[in-house]
């Protein structure tokens, strides 16, 4: 510590208020950085992850209660009730519409928007197999509209839903992940965080001991 002892008092003083002061303008911007990221991390849970899951289980809901609107079109005995259950179907048609609309603003990614087009193009196909029943179901023709119910009407139902879970669980996982970046963010800025007050209390002792 020759070296230091030949420095004056001012010259150490300088240095090592300068070194502290240094220390803690770095934690405070690391600080704020962090915190950022943390933030940023909410945000997107709030945002983004968790209306993406909501608005797709809202679909997937649209799309069950538009086919039971369907199976009670056909089942309906007077023209009244086919007139109330196709209100039904336009008026879930027009709340699908409205969350599609939401959700593909939420889209983050191209597998996300692959596997969003997928259940667009089967719904669409739904959709004209659903006219055909309709059509046959207005004319009292139950039989045969049970019968396309049950053929590839079924299927392109269940491969619609199929990509709604699918889209579900994406924006689940995506959730969680941002959830552990957050976490893993906030352990490690802790840990360097303490670090460096420790150093800067280290040289605070240092500058008492040998100013």
């Amino acid at each position: 510590m020759q070296w230091l002892e030949k420095m004056k008092v001012s010259t150490r003083l300088v240095v090592g208020f300068s070194v502290v002061l240094a220390l803690t303008v770095f934690i405070g911007v690391f600080s704020i950085v962090q915190m950022a990221t943390v933030h940023q991390t909410a945000i997107d849970l709030e945002e983004r992850w968790m209306p993406s899951v909501a608005y797709a289980a809202h679909m997937g809901k649209d799309v069950s209660h538009f086919r039971i609107a369907e199976f009670q079109h056909i089942n309906a005995l007077t023209p009244e009730e086919m007139v109330q259950h196709e209100k039904a179907q336009g008026d879930l048609l027009k709340d699908l519409a409205k969350n599609q609309a939401s959700y593909e603003k939420l889209i983050s990614s191209p597998e996300e928007r692959a596997l969003y087009e997928e259940f667009s193009k089967t719904w669409s196909a739904y959709l004209a197999e659903h006219e055909q029943i309709r059509t046959l179901s207005r004319q009292h023709n139950r039989d045969a509209a049970l019968s396309l119910m049950h053929e590839d009407s079924e299927k392109y139902f269940h491969a619609a839903d199929e990509s709604l879970l699918k889209l579900a669980a994406m924006n689940i996982e995506g959730g969680e992940e941002a959830g552990h970046v957050g976490e893993t963010v906030y352990v490690s800025s802790r840990f360097w965080i303490i670090g460096l007050l420790a150093v800067c209390i280290v040289f605070a002792v240092l500058i008492m001991l040998f100013i």
